[in-house]
């Protein structure tokens, strides 16, 4: 057994000041992409049922689809971050209980959501970041 000597040991400081950055930089990149990911398979599963859920209630308006998508969100979702959530056709306002724009058994209703991203993300570069459009279409019961 050896002892190792001081200039041993610089060496290992200087190979440890080389690699410690590039595997901080790995774990941080793998940690945020792992956000990415998680983030936005939570928002096709909200978006799949919002639009269930409107394919079960047709005769619902904009703002309750919202609010529905809202409230199925996923606890590390936060609901302002929820850019835009979209029912098509659109029902701003009910006629005698109905919508009265194409919501009929046997339709098709489709769902549109996008998600803000931005404050989730934790590495800088990131902060206009929001995920696509995520579009579902159903057919109404």
């Amino acid at each position: 057994m050896q002892l190792s000597t001081g200039s041993e040991r610089g060496q290992a400081l200087i190979e440890m000041a080389f690699a410690g950055p590039i595997f901080l930089v790995l774990l941080l990149g793998s940690l945020q992409l792992g956000m990415v990911v998680m983030h936005t398979y939570n928002v096709r599963q909200v978006t799949r049922e919002t639009a269930r859920w409107l394919a079960i209630h047709p005769d619902t308006i904009d703002t309750a689809v919202t609010a529905r998508a809202v409230a199925l969100r996923m606890p590390v979702m936060r609901p302002e971050a929820f850019a835009r959530v979209t029912a098509l056709p659109a029902c701003p306002s009910l006629a005698g209980g109905r919508c009265p724009t194409g919501r009929a058994p046997g339709d098709v209703v489709t769902v549109e959501l996008e998600y803000d991203l931005a404050d989730a993300l934790f590495l800088p570069g990131f902060e206009e970041l929001t995920l696509p459009l995520y579009r579902v279409s159903v057919l109404v019961e």
